[in-house]
């Protein structure tokens, strides 16, 4: 804009208003002139800063308006450019002169918009429109901003909205003329204003009078003259809020109104349309409940008013009930569904299959799409009062106005509890709850309750079952409550309404809804319950309560309010609710049957109904009411809600069962039969919801307990007569019966479930509920039973009705379902009163047990019945005595316990409860048996467990006579046979006992006075509760009353429990024998234990077979065992009492007894072990007294130890009657006897002189060689009894001084002891039987010959005995045994020992051996000469054949003992005391022993004897010659050592004087053994050379092998070097005619000369092959003919060569 067009617009201005604002004008154009004329943009820049400028510009454009808009007006009808401009440049105008636009101005402008509204150009119409509303708009906004300032002028808002509302009536508006304005936007425009502007009119009454005038005219022509559905839904949009904002100005009007939509519902309306705005306005108005209430008070609860509410809710009924096949209504509530497949046919399916038995398919008629109200297609995307736009009617569901109906029907029965329920809330808890919203108040536990259950949720949150039970309190009791005239209202309206909400909610319960108007409805029907219970409004909540109990159960499972069982048992009949409601809703609905009333029966052939989820949902809600408002039921209504719960538990269990036994086997027909767990969350939620609701009765008011407590007993029809007191009588009366009616609500339910379960089981079925539920309900409120005595007698009724149905006439379901339950809450009364006040703990604990005494009275009031119910009798036994455990462990500690009752409580489970006394004998327990018989294993079990509780933990609590009682019952226990477990049990419950008693006695356990009178003592333990507290010293007699008690179990036929009544025994005497005295010590060995043994002995005396006997023998063992420790500890305790050796004497009496049986070897071992503990513990005594010995002395003397078994030397048992015994070892049993000998050869020293050492010696052998155990255990050592033997045989040895010969040969029995029972086969050795090896045992034997004969023969005294020839056999025998492998035999070995052993006491014999006697002495060497076989020869077993042993390898060890008895022997063997004889044999031996090879035959006599006498006879005769090699010796060193010993033997030695007891001299003994062995040593020489001259020429051309040639090259060298004794060599040999000249000490070779020449020629003869060995040879020979062989040897080589 240039500065040039300012300039001119300014002088136009000025000319045209000089007479108005000249200076203004003026001013401005001055302002103009002096700024620089640069650019616009400066120009623009420079006016910014002076805002004066633009002043002239507006006011010129006021004065010229009327001509704008007059010039607008005109050109309306132009082009719609034109248009365009106009309708841009009117909101600036009005922008800019909003305040000069008024009057006249203000109608020109509307003309202006209206005309341009029929504009064809959308654009033009639409934008003329908005213009319009605006400036309607500015109009009212001007209103209120003058309002705001105080100005109180609306005139010109008045008109306008005056003659707007005149044309939305139809008539001419006064300010201005609106000729084409739709009448649609007027009202749209009025509406508009009603709402945005609701201050304006509530500051202006005159507009109000404008709405009353006109507006509500034409809403009601809008109805009356059925107008066109835009205009309609805008007339009712405009009554809605003016009825929400100004029905206090127009009530006459508003009524009017509301009647012409009340009657705009009728069935006959051709206009759906107009039934489905009326819907959607009382949707409106019903969920405002502000506004409800107010239109209530202003019509309904005014006498001379219409009954606006309650007409439209009699609408409801009507629009329900007009057309029964649309919502599908059937006898129970199903899911709606549509001709073709949808996602509600799925829900359906789903539903059949989770367990919705009985599902009716809706009956909807043919000409319908659909069926039921559903979301799906009930439903409008927008409602058609917010299509106001809209000129023609949108397509409305069928079903639309139905689902209004339960729209408004929730909505106002959420407003009542909105309203309501906030105030019932205690004033101290609304404080609480003030930041809380009325949403989350206790009356949304309708709310939170019926949410539906995810299936993919886990868990069901409940509340805190810790939580206090919030009572509600009914508003009208409120003193000074502010809403009070408001409540009362409510409570007018409810009984008012009820009946119609109650017809119209039931016939949709009834109907096809799909699960969001389901779950609506319920909720509306359970916030409407609620809120009249809260308002002690009995009569509609018990009609509701009866509405909801009967869409619990489908109309096929059993009328819910037929007749219950209480009219038929003699009770007075409740006012029935649902009878009031259904003649109500048949006035409201007279074409109608009301879906509540009963419908037909089921046929059979239909399928039997199940509940569905709608039931549950219904069941739940019904439950949830319980819960919310229990305390303000009353007993009929309790009765009703019981009924209901009572019935679908029944219909439940029936399809469970149905289902379990089709399992197997489902058909398409049978799959409706589901089980219970299918159904699940629902069930569950009707579980927790039933829980919370009985767990809630616990902060009920005393009377509302009782009120529910009866309720639930009329259930059974019982009757019984009322009692009078306190005290509770739970003792079953035969007068107080469970009558089942004859007619009841089950027995008038249909016929499906009649022939499902039978009428006996419907009747067990009802009777099923009511126990489970007392029981609940009772555990909930056991606090009342012990504080509240009020509620004793229904406490009473409870426990009686649980006797009655105990008894045997009652099913066994039944029987057993009221014993858990009374035991329950049995424990719980129990444990209730041990935490309340002490004052009531006596009572309570005795109504307890004086219950359970009367359960099981009760169940076996009939014995004689069948097998099956006396079986149930037993269980409900075995339950009272689980109950009375559970009740010890709870109160068991309290001091108010009716002891004697727990005893016959625990005694019951034995027939009779006869309890045979102790004093019984053993020959008359078992005649008594019957009276010990228990009832059952299952009821002696679960008795045992209280008494083992009572004796472990209550000991302290127990008076005298139950102490006494408690013995008795273990007795009782202790000897029943059912079960072993127990017996055993009851005897370690003796220890605990026996305990308790020295606790409370003290240091001296049985006082003097009682022990000098012992008759009386045992007359009084036999006596049967014996016990008084007041009887001095009681407890003393209750200890030895309690032993005797526990002795009579050990003389149990059962082995276990006569073991563990032993262990017990012993271990409470070792734990309280000190405090006995001697007198208190003889009383108990004869009153106990001594009788325990002698009754044990007769008991093994009396078996026949080795069954029977194996376990009396293993209970004497333990007998025994405890005896020896109880002796080893108080031994010197018992001895004190003078009359103490008697019992001594008599013990071991009795125990000759068992030994004479020929007992095991564990009883033998304890018997003798008994004998060493008791004399170890006397013999600590000061002065022992020798007598003790005599009684266990002769016991060992005449009682070897027991043998498993016997066999002779080829291992054959020889008595069959132990073969029993053949795999048991009697080790222990052995050194329990050799301890024993040792105990009483130690107990005094020196012994006694009754003890004989040889008998002594004789069963220490028995026991030795009868003992068996593991082969190979003793190899390395002795085993136990063996050391044992060998440690006590010095001791013995003292007594054989004068005759040691007579203990050596006990010595020898053991050496060779190793022997026995060996069978030897290829050289390894084993045994036939199990025995012992003995191989340290005979080592060590050896060890201790070998000690005595060297001690002896010190003293020169063995030899005058032949005993040490029988050592040297004995040990050479076992030397025999060298080629026998005993397998991990360890070093020495046995034999290595003999050796040794035999060579050790030659050393020591001989030099004394030539002062004995020449028989003697050569036997001796007879035996030296065994022995030098022994060691040299390979084998000298008798009967041993060659390959049943082996070569021992290497021979060191022999040769190295053979020099030491060479050494020995000679040259002691020479003395002329000594037999020539035996000089020969030992010359024998060792030639025999030399031979290198085995001979062959004709090399030696064939007789032995011939060798002896003349072995040189056949000296020069060769033998035939032989092709097989010599085989050489096994033991070649051995053989040489030999040959070097012969030779020694005739080789002379240098003169020396001999210390011998002969005084003859070496040179003497010398020659006489040479002469002696020269023989042997030429005969030696000899054998060799003949055999290589015979058999050489015909193996001449075979190699000569080298232990051939290695023999002769020895001999001849060792022949010629050798010195010989020449006095013992003669000159020629015999029988030939040759004469030698030898040199001296060569003598030896002309007996050999003759054979030697033979032996040159053969080596001449041997071809050049052989050279080598020919030289070798011949080396030899030269040695010999250089060594004195004569001239002709010489010349023998020469002619060789």
């Amino acid at each position: 804009m240039t500065a040039t067009f300012l300039q001119s617009e300014l002088v136009n201005l000025i000319q045209e208003s000089k007479k108005k604002f000249p200076d203004a004008a003026e001013t401005s154009l001055g302002e103009l002139k002096s700024l620089p004329a640069t650019s616009e943009a400066q120009i623009a820049g420079d006016l910014i800063r002076r805002p004066q400028f633009i002043d002239p510009f507006v006011l010129g454009s006021r004065e010229r308006l009327q001509d704008v808009l007059d010039a607008f007006k005109e050109v309306t009808s132009l082009g719609f450019d034109v248009q365009l401009k106009i309708l841009q440049s009117l909101p600036s105008l009005l922008q800019m002169y909003g305040n000069e636009i008024h009057g006249q101005l203000i109608g020109i402008t509307f003309e202006i918009c209206s005309a341009l509204q029929t504009a064809k150009q959308a654009v033009v119409s639409n934008t003329a429109t908005a213009t319009f509303q605006q400036l309607v708009s500015s109009v009212f906004d001007k209103v209120t901003e003058e309002d705001k300032q105080g100005i109180k002028d609306a005139v010109k808002e008045v008109s306008v909205f005056n003659d707007l509302s005149m044309l939305a009536d139809g008539q001419t508006p006064k300010f201005f003329n609106l000729r084409n304005t739709s009448p649609n936007f007027i009202l749209e425009l009025l509406e508009s204003l009603v709402i945005n502007y609701d201050s304006v009119f509530i500051g202006h009454p005159e507009l109000v009078q404008v709405i009353r005038s006109y507006m509500t005219d034409m809403i009601a022509k809008t109805f009356l003259e059925k107008q066109a559905f835009g205009q309609s839904v805008r007339a009712i949009r405009i009554f809605s809020n003016v009825l929400r904002r100004h029905i206090e100005s127009m009530p006459d009007e508003v009524e009017n109104v509301l009647e012409l939509l009340n009657r705009s519902l009728e069935v006959d309306n051709d206009t759906p349309w107009r039934r489905a705005v009326t819907m959607e306005l009382y949707r409106t108005l019903y969920s405002d409940f502000q506004l409800l209430r107010r239109i209530y008070a202003y019509f309904d609860n005014i006498d001379s008013r219409k009954n606006v509410i309650s007409n439209s809710m009699g609408s409801f009924v009507r629009l329900a009930s007009e057309n029964p096949s649309l919502i599908g209504l059937s006898h129970q509530s199903t899911i709606p569904h549509a001709r073709e497949p949808s996602k509600e046919s799925e829900e359906q399916a789903a539903i059949d299959a989770m367990g919705i038995t009985g599902v009716v398919s809706s009956t909807a008629s043919a000409e319908a799409s659909v069926t039921g109200i559903s979301t799906e297609w009930s439903r409008m995307p927008v409602a058609c009062i917010d299509q106001a736009e809209r000129t023609t009617a949108p397509n409305i569901p069928d079903t639309y106005v139905y689902s209004l109906v339960i729209d408004c029907l929730s909505a106002l029965s959420d407003g009542l509890a909105r309203f309501i329920m906030p105030l019932s809330v205690p004033r101290e808890s609304r404080s609480k709850r003030q930041h809380q919203s009325i949403e989350n108040g206790p009356g949304e536990i309708v709310q939170r309750d019926l949410e539906v259950h995810k299936p993919d949720s886990n868990k069901l949150t409940r509340s805190p079952s810790g939580r206090k039970y919030q009572m509600l309190v009914n508003p009208l009791t409120i003193p000074n409550l502010p809403q009070l005239a408001d409540v009362k209202m409510c409570v007018i309206w409810i009984e008012s309404c009820w009946p119609a909400f109650l017809a119209t909610s039931s016939t949709f319960l009834f109907a096809a809804l799909d699960s969001d108007f389901y779950h609506s409805l319920i909720r509306s029907f359970q916030k409407l319950t609620q809120v009249s219970g809260i308002l002690s409004l009995n009569t509609p909540r018990d009609a509701l309560l009866t509405s909801l109990g009967k869409a619990t159960i489908p109309i096929d499972s059993g009328s819910m309010m037929s007749p219950s069982p209480r009219q038929s048992s003699g009770w007075p009949p409740h006012d029935s609710a649902s009878s009031k409601s259904n003649q109500l809703l048949s006035v409201l609905s007279p074409t109608l049957q009301s879906p509540t009333a009963e419908s037909p029966r089921q046929s059979m052939d239909q399928p039997r109904s199940s509940l569905s989820t709608r039931n549950l949902l219904c069941l739940r809600a019904l439950l949830n009411l319980g819960i919310a408002l229990g305390p303000t039921l009353n007993e009929d209504a309790w009765s009703i809600l019981l009924e209901t719960l009572q019935q679908a538990e029944i219909v439940i269990n029936v399809a469970t069962q149905l289902a379990s036994r089709r399992s197997s086997s489902i058909t398409a027909e049978d799959d409706h039969i589901l089980p219970k767990s299918n159904m699940g969350n629902e069930l569950i939620a009707v579980q927790t919801a039933t829980s919370r609701m009985l767990e809630s009765t616990k902060d009920y008011p005393t009377t509302s307990f009782i009120d529910l407590l009866s309720a639930l007993l009329r259930l059974t029809g019982m009757t019984m007569s009322q009692e009078n007191g306190s005290a509770v009588d739970t003792r079953p009366s035969t007068s107080d019966t469970i009558t089942l009616p004859k007619r009841g609500r089950m027995h008038q339910a249909s016929r499906s479930i009649s022939i499902t379960l039978g009428r006996l089981r419907a009747q067990d079925a009802e009777i099923l509920f009511v126990i489970d539920k007392c029981r609940l309900l009772c555990l909930a409120n056991m606090h009342r039973f012990v504080s509240n005595p009020k509620v004793c007698d229904i406490w009473s009724k409870v426990v009686r009705l649980f006797l009655n149905i105990m008894r045997p006439g009652s099913s066994a379901e039944l029987r057993l379902k009221a014993t858990n339950s009374l035991d329950e809450m049995l424990v719980a009364l129990a444990k209730a009163a041990a935490a309340g006040s002490a004052s009531r703990h006596e009572k309570a604990f005795n109504d307890c047990l004086s219950a359970m005494k009367a359960q099981y009275t009760v169940a076996l009031t009939d014995e004689h019945q069948s097998t099956s119910v006396n079986t149930t009798s037993t269980e409900i036994h075995d339950k009272a005595l689980a109950t009375l455990e559970n009740f010890l462990e709870s109160c068991g500690e309290q001091s108010a316990i009716g002891w004697p009752i727990v005893f016959d409580l625990i005694k019951s489970c034995f027939k009779d409860g006869v309890v045979v006394s102790d004093s019984d004998s053993t020959s008359n327990r078992d005649s008594s048996a019957a009276a010990l018989l228990p009832r059952s294993l299952q009821l002696l079990r679960s008795a045992f467990r209280s008494l083992q509780m009572v004796g472990s933990d209550f000991l302290a609590l127990l008076p005298a006579q139950s102490c006494a009682n408690l013995v008795d019952a273990l007795s009782l226990f202790g000897r029943q046979e059912l079960d072993v477990n127990i017996s055993l049990t009851v005897t370690t419950m003796y220890w605990d006992i026996a305990n308790f008693v020295q606790g409370r006695v003290g240091s001296t356990l049985l006082s003097s006075d009682y022990v000098d009178h012992l008759d009386d003592v045992r007359e009084h333990i036999d006596t049967p509760n014996a016990a008084n507290e007041e009887q001095d010293g009681w407890m003393h007699m209750l200890w030895l009353r309690l032993m005797h008690s526990l002795t009579t179990l050990t003389s149990d036929a059962r082995l276990e429990v006569r073991n563990g009544a032993f262990r017990v025994l012993f271990r409470i005497f070792e734990a309280h024998g000190q405090f006995l005295d001697p007198k208190a010590w003889r009383m108990c060995l004869e009153l106990i234990l001594l009788k325990a043994l002698d009754e044990q002995t007769e008991k093994l005396q009396a078996s026949t077979t080795n069954d029977e006997t194996t376990p009396w023998e293993e209970s004497l063992v333990a007998l025994n065992e405890g005896l020896g420790r109880l002796l080893a500890s108080f031994a010197v305790a018992i001895w004190n009492d003078g009359n103490s050796l008697d019992s001594w004497n008599k013990l071991y009496a009795i125990q000759a007894r068992q030994l004479q049986q020929r007992p095991s070897v564990r009883l033998s071992s304890s018997i003798f072990g008994l004998i060493i503990e008791a004399l170890e513990a006397l013999k600590n005594r000061d002065a022992p007294d020798s007598r003790i010995l005599s009684a266990p002395y002769n016991l060992l003397r005449n009682n070897y130890p027991s043998r498993p078994i016997d066999v002779d030397d080829a291992g054959e048992v020889v008595d069959g009657e132990f073969s029993r015994r053949a795999n048991e070892s009697n080790q222990q049993s052995a050194i329990a006897f050799i301890d024993a000998f040792i105990a009483i050869y130690t107990f005094i020293d020196p012994p006694p002189s009754f003890i004989d050492s040889s008998g002594a010696l004789t069963a220490i052998r028995e026991a030795i060689f009868t003992c068996s155990h593991a082969y190979r255990a003793d190899l390395e050592k002795p085993s136990p009894e063996q050391a044992k033997a060998l440690s006590i045989l010095p001791k013995l040895y003292g007594a054989f001084r004068d005759e040691p010969a007579d203990f050596m040969r006990y010595l020898f029995q053991f050496a060779e002891a190793f022997l026995v029972g060996v069978h030897v086969s290829s050289g390894q050795a084993t045994f036939t039987i199990q025995k012992p090896s003995f191989m340290a045992f005979s080592r060590l034997s050896i060890d201790l010959i070998k000690g005595t004969i060297v001690q002896v023969s010190e003293a020169g005294d063995i030899i005058k005995d032949y005993a040490i020839v029988e050592a040297l056999d004995i040990l050479a025998k076992i030397m025999n045994f060298k080629h026998v492998d005993f397998a991990k035999e360890s070093e020495p070995l046995i034999w290595q020992t003999a050796t040794n052993a035999a060579v050790d006491i030659i050393e020591h014999v001989i030099p004394h051996a030539n002062t004995v006697d020449r028989s003697i002495l050569s036997a001796f060497y007879n035996a030296v000469n065994n022995v030098t076989k022994t060691i040299l020869f390979t084998i000298q077993v008798p009967g041993l054949a060659p390959g049943n042993y082996i070569v021992r390898k290497p021979e060191d060890f022999d040769i190295k003992a053979f020099g030491r008895l060479h050494s020995a022997i000679v040259p002691a063997i020479g003395s002329l005391n000594v037999l020539d004889k035996s000089r020969r044999n030992y010359a024998a031996t060792l030639f025999i022993a030399s031979l290198v090879h085995h001979l062959k035959r004709h090399d030696l006599p064939s007789s032995p004897d011939e060798l002896l006498e003349n072995p040189l006879a056949d000296l020069y005769q060769i033998r035939h010659p032989d092709v097989i090699e010599p085989r050489p010796t096994e033991r070649p060193h051995i053989a040489y050592a030999a040959l070097d010993a012969l030779f020694d033997l005739i080789t002379h030695h240098p003169k020396a004087q001999s210390n011998d007891s002969d005084h003859s001299t070496s040179d003497e003994r010398r020659v006489s053994i040479a002469r002696a062995s020269a023989p042997y040593a030429v005969l030696r020489v000899a054998l060799p050379l003949k055999s290589f001259i015979a058999d050489q020429p015909v193996n001449a051309t075979l190699p000569i092998p080298p232990s051939i040639t290695s023999e002769l090259t020895y001999i001849t060298n060792r022949i010629v070097e050798l010195e010989s004794e020449d006095k013992a060599i003669p000159l020629g040999v015999e029988g030939g005619n040759l004469a030698v000249t030898a040199a001296t000490g060569k003598r030896h070779l002309g007996h050999l000369y003759p054979i030697f020449v033979q032996f040159v020629e053969v080596l001449r003869c041997m071809p050049r092959d052989l050279e080598a060995e020919r030289d070798m040879l011949w080396d030899s020979a030269e040695k010999w003919m250089r060594g004195g062989g004569g001239g002709e040897v010489r010349g023998i080589r020469g002619a060789l060569k």
